[in-house]
């Protein structure tokens, strides 16, 4: 289930607060405050959850999702066409994450034990890593798949 935490996040990363979400939701705030407090068995919706997350400017509830789901959520980076900066910058990236999870790693291993606390850090950095690679696919994809391709051939026949 997802915990009142991430709704109170989204809500106070949201301009104007209680106040505003409440009003773009169509509620007044005490019926906003009962759904996300679940009192007398009231709960939020789906779409209105989404909402939320949307005023918010912020990824929490689809990060919660996907993490009560066992999975990671992946924002796609926003790229212009031909962006091929973009693609270089990201491999640095994973290769700087890789190097925080093997230093991490060999820390928390030199004892030949690995604690709880250390056990989420090392989580915590493999999760940096797959969401960099993911990253680096969609983003190899917008930039070199076909239609990226197509778009800079245009380009350069019109610069011709």
């Amino acid at each position: 289930m997802i915990g009142r935490q991430i709704f109170m996040a989204m809500i106070g990363a949201a301009r104007g607060g209680w106040e505003t979400v409440a009003a773009y939701c169509g509620m007044s705030v005490v019926a906003l405050e009962n759904r996300i407090y679940q009192k007398k068995d009231q709960r939020l919706h789906l779409d209105t959850a989404m909402l939320i997350q949307e005023i918010s400017g912020t990824t929490l509830l689809v990060e919660e999702i996907a993490r009560l789901s066992g999975g990671v959520f992946i924002r796609l980076p926003d790229v212009e066409v031909g962006d091929r900066d973009a693609v270089l910058r990201k491999w640095n990236e994973i290769y700087i994450e890789l190097g925080r999870l093997s230093g991490d790693f060999n820390t928390f291993t030199a004892d030949d034990e690995v604690t709880e606390s250390e056990f989420e850090v090392l989580q915590s950095d493999a999760h940096r890593v797959v969401r960099a690679v993911e990253e680096l696919a969609a983003l190899t994809h917008r930039v070199y798949g076909r239609p990226a391709a197509t778009a800079i051939a245009l380009a350069s026949a019109k610069e011709a």
